[in-house]
């Protein structure tokens, strides 16, 4: 069965822009829930004992499920990658065109790093970043992880040989 797709250029740059906004929303939206709940909970604290408690352990329950649930989608985001790669046929000629066009991407990644390092070393944010530490690390390493994400479709992509390819479900 042949699902007559084709590997695209851009889904490597895609999954790299996905892991920067995704790291972001999950950032800012931690600083935030930190703050809201942080002025909410005294307040609710003078109207209802105990309930300034219940804010305050739902705040830490979440600070720890976003680092775990960041990491879950980014690995989903990289497996959909590679299955896309496993999936696709194309010609072994756009092997070259497709690893010159890696390099640019690495590069774009490496400023992205480096925004998000700046945003991220304030002060403002050092509550953040000690309770998001995989989302720190991805981040802060984000060229290394979009060099071997790429360089894994690559071989993917191209790895498969045509005979293969074209005799996949005939019987």
């Amino acid at each position: 069965m042949r699902f007559n797709k084709k590997g695209q250029v851009e889904e490597v740059p895609f999954v790299l822009v996905m892991i920067f906004i995704i790291g972001f929303l999950f950032f800012f939206g931690l600083y935030i829930m930190n703050k809201i709940s942080g002025s909410i909970a005294p307040a609710l604290e003078a109207q209802a004992p105990g309930a300034g408690n219940i804010i305050n352990s739902v705040n830490s329950f979440a600070n720890n499920a976003f680092n775990g649930f960041f990491l879950f989608v980014i690995v989903g985001l990289i497996l959909a990658l590679l299955i896309t790669a496993f999936l696709s046929f194309i010609h072994p000629v756009f092997l070259l065109i497709f690893a010159i066009l890696l390099v640019p991407t690495i590069i774009v990644s490496t400023t992205l790093s480096n925004a998000y390092e700046k945003i991220s070393g304030l002060s403002e944010f050092s509550s953040v970043i000690n309770n998001l530490r995989i989302l720190n690390y991805i981040m802060l390493h984000l060229p290394y992880f979009i060099a071997i994400i790429g360089i894994l479709f690559l071989i993917i992509l191209f790895a498969k040989t045509r005979q293969n390819s074209q005799t996949v479900g005939v019987q």
